[in-house]
């Protein structure tokens, strides 16, 4: 899930969330860096819980945010 904007021409993806089907995050790009939640280590998934819980928290924030502009109502008329 993202969030695009033009710069010079291209557009490019800020912030960008990874999710599973679950909602599940894996990952959250932004300008500033990446946050990894889920990652493999010597062949072990491994999961970083605070990580998670601040990408889960951006999600919440977002969501609400994308509500109340109208967005999710548009999508599901389309």
């Amino acid at each position: 899930m993202a969030h695009y904007y033009e710069q010079n021409g291209d557009l490019v993806p800020d912030p960008e969330v990874e999710i599973v089907d679950t909602g599940m995050p894996i990952g959250l790009s932004q300008w500033c860096g990446y946050t990894a939640c889920v990652w493999e280590q010597d062949g072990k998934l491994m999961l970083a819980p605070r990580a998670k819980a601040e990408v889960m928290s951006f999600l919440n924030i977002w969501e609400r945010n994308l509500r109340h502009q109208g967005f999710l109502a548009a999508a599901k008329a389309a």
